[in-house]
């Protein structure tokens, strides 16, 4: 549930098992075919746990989501000012606290990033391990340039939380369905409860629409 912010417990944990960011990836040639299937695997979670909750439906609701899968949301204010979410598990539950003064479409999908790290980087088989991952400043935009080589473990591990986020609020199917049915994009974001930037970028990136040249 929903709770007011207070102090909370951190547990430390580094998902790499060495420094976050110490390690580094080339994702050029044959490598970027293995991401794109890590991020057809990621939305496939998605869609896998909102289904076994009961909540593949519209619009989706990230708190809710959270509870039902025994994680507690709450609202913080973080003493250095910069983190703007974070996960932590213990004994096989969790507990995500989000930056109390962030904007509502910001807040949706911080907390939808953070169920991510849940699934994905504090989970080992169906087993949740004791740890945190922390958050100073989402990026919902955030991606590997094309052109990028080596890229940081951390960067990673930011960008498939970003495919979980925004599967989850936007899970493929509806949006092509709701696209088809009406192009539009303020009523989709509506539809959606997200930012008209976030809609755009989310239709543009599965080729629905081309905002170059508006179609």
């Amino acid at each position: 549930m929903v709770g007011g912010g207070g102090n909370f417990a951190v547990f430390s944990y580094n998902w790499l098992g060495g420094n976050v960011g110490g390690g580094e990836f080339d994702w050029r040639g044959t490598d970027m075919i293995g991401e794109q299937q890590r991020r057809v695997e990621v939305e496939c979670r998605v869609r896998k746990e909102l289904e076994r909750v009961g909540l593949y439906r519209l619009p989706v609701n990230p708190i809710q989501v959270a509870n039902r899968l025994g994680i507690s949301v709450e609202y913080a204010k973080f003493p250095d000012g910069s983190t703007t979410g974070m996960i932590a598990a213990k004994g096989g539950g969790g507990r995500i606290f989000a930056a109390k003064l962030d904007l509502p479409y910001r807040l949706r999908f911080t907390i939808a990033h953070e169920i991510g790290h849940y699934f994905l980087h504090l989970m080992e088989g169906n087993v949740i391990k004791d740890g945190e991952v922390r958050d100073r400043l989402i990026d919902m935009f955030l991606e590997r340039e094309p052109s990028a080589g080596l890229v940081s473990e951390e960067l990673m591990r930011e960008i498939e939380a970003n495919w979980f986020a925004t599967e989850l609020l936007m899970p493929m199917e509806f949006v092509r369905e709701e696209w088809a049915r009406n192009p539009n994009i303020p009523s989709l974001a509506r539809m959606f409860g997200v930012t008209e930037e976030a809609i755009g970028y989310r239709v543009a990136d599965l080729n629905l629409w081309d905002p170059a040249n508006g179609g």
